[in-house]
Order: structure tokens, then sequence, then C-alpha cells
């Protein structure tokens, strides 16, 4: 059986939780794009890299913007990139947005950085312990990983092995939550076997193991040929990409407005969801996005409650 956390969650329920379509659907991509508007700002301003990663990428090639069923926008920078910016912006849009970071946020499992946009409120499975719930822009960390393939398989192989604890720690934080959200035998049996195994690891805090697998995540410290982005949906050994590939990008229209995209997109792409990535699933195969709450005018703040 398989165990990892998409398998693990995919069959949640949608019961008690609120489908992102039609007008709430419309208002999130609206001030999602507002979002990326102000990122793309800070970042050409200094000279900071990015790209559109994951089905935003996608959404920009195939779509000219985002994928039109899509509720989130997802970017890459490297990590010293990342290290840049996260100041900046804070100094030039702090008061418009929340950042969590798995290194600074307390209670914030996630491998990858958020900024979320105060005064909304989009409360997701794993905003279980934040009060911070505003509408959230991904941006996924770019990290060295080493040009030896003995070196990088032992580096991925460490990553994934943290990964699991952590995930394994993070159901057993919301066991309880996910039990309550899905009916389907399986996912209940995989969400029991992990929060079993994360009862285990419960010897560190959820804080710690996020802490802990990010310090593997970022264990390489040489910038050599090759790059990563561990906290991707393709995992650590489907995310491996040449560092010059990755670093040379132009601007692409992107609804109404513009964003980076790498160079080598169509290398990406395929990599990353096949060769056919160009055709359009059917309707049925579309995945549409549940959350616990949303609303595009409200916020809740942590000292809110």
């Amino acid at each position: 059986m398989k165990l990892s956390t998409f398998d693990a969650l995919k069959h949640i329920s949608s019961r008690g939780m609120t489908i992102l379509e039609g007008e709430k659907l419309a208002e999130c991509r609206r001030i999602l794009l507002e979002m990326l508007r102000d990122v793309d700002e800070v970042c050409e301003r200094n000279g900071i890299s990015y790209t559109l990663c994951g089905g935003t990428a996608l959404g920009a090639v195939r779509h000219g913007g985002m994928i039109p069923w899509d509720d989130d926008i997802d970017i890459a920078m490297f990590r010293e990139d990342l290290d840049r910016f996260l100041p900046l912006f804070r100094q030039a849009f702090g008061e418009h947005y929340w950042i969590h970071t798995p290194e600074e946020t307390k209670g914030y499992p996630k491998l990858f950085v958020q900024v979320r946009k105060k005064g909304t409120l989009m409360r997701e499975l794993e905003d279980l312990t934040d009060g911070e719930w505003g509408i959230p822009l991904d941006i996924f960390p770019m990290e060295n990983t080493y040009d030896s393939t003995l070196l990088r398989r032992l580096h991925g192989l460490l990553c994934l092995g943290m990964k699991f604890g952590l995930s394994c720690r993070k159901i057993r934080a919301e066991r309880e939550t996910l039990l309550g959200l899905t009916e389907e035998t399986q996912a209940r049996r995989a969400i029991r076997i992990k929060a079993a195994i994360g009862r285990v690891l419960s010897f560190a805090s959820l804080e710690a193991w996020t802490r802990g697998t990010i310090a593997c995540c970022k264990r390489c410290k040489r910038k050599g040929k090759w790059v990563v982005i561990p906290s991707g949906r393709g995992q650590f050994f489907g995310e491996i990409y040449e560092r010059a590939a990755m670093a040379e990008g132009t601007r692409v229209p992107f609804e109404r407005q513009s964003a980076r995209l790498t160079d080598a997109a169509d290398a990406y792409l395929r990599q990353l969801y096949g060769a056919d990535y160009m055709k359009v699933p059917p309707e049925e195969k579309r995945e549409h996005h549940a959350v616990l709450a949303f609303d595009p005018g409200t916020g809740t703040r942590r000292d809110e409650g």
C-alpha cells in the first residue's frame, strides 16, 4: 500500500469543506494575480531570479495564464535568491502579507515558503494549527545538490527519508481531523499507519522534524551543475534540473500581465508531466480544490484566534 501524503489525502471527502468554483474561484484567481504582480515587482526591482513552476508553468505554456480550473500560483527560486527576496518583500509589502517559512514560522509544517494575503481567508487541510490563513502564493526553493551521481543519490535518499518522517509526524498531529474528513477505506488505513509511525517519531516536535528536513535539503553548499526542488510534486528524483537551464528565463504573457518562465520550459514540463503535457485533460480528471474555509474579503489573524 502506498503511504505518501498525497495518496493518503487525495481521497479526502469534500463533505463540510468549500469547493473553489464559480465566483469563489474567480475571486481567488484575481487576488493571486495581484499577489504575483507584487512578488514580480520586488524581484524585477532587485535583480532576483525566479521562474513559474509546476501547474503555473504548465498554465503559462498551455493556456497563456492560470489553468482555467486552477486556484494556486507556484514559483521557484534558487535558495540564495529566496534568502535575498524575503527581507526585501517584507520591507516593501509586509503590511499586506504574512510570510511563512519552515525556518521561522512556528507550527508551519511545509517545506516551501508561502506568501499569504492579509484580509483574506483560505484555510487548507494543513492549516490546522496556524491562524494566518490568507490566500497563499507558494515559493519553492531550488536547492544545491551534488555533481557526483553517488552523492546526489545519497542526498535524495536522505531527503526522502526525512520527508517521510515529517509526513508521518504531521499525520499524527492531524489524525482525528483527517479521519473525520474521509470514509475511503484505503485512505483511512494509510492515515492510521502513518499516524502510528508518527507516534514513534514523537520524540522530536513537529517543528524539529521540519527544521531537520530543511537542513537535509540544504545540505549541499557547493553551487555545482545541478539543483533540485525537494518539495516539488516530483519529490526529489523527479525534480533535478541543470542550474544553467533554470537560471535562464524570459518574460511570458500570463493572463493580462507577464511573469518569468525558464527558457527550458519544454524540457521542464516534459520531465514533470510527460511528453503530452499540452493535452488538456478531460473534465473528470481535473483537480478541484476543497478547503476548510474560504473568504476573499476577511482574514483571520493569529492573535485573533
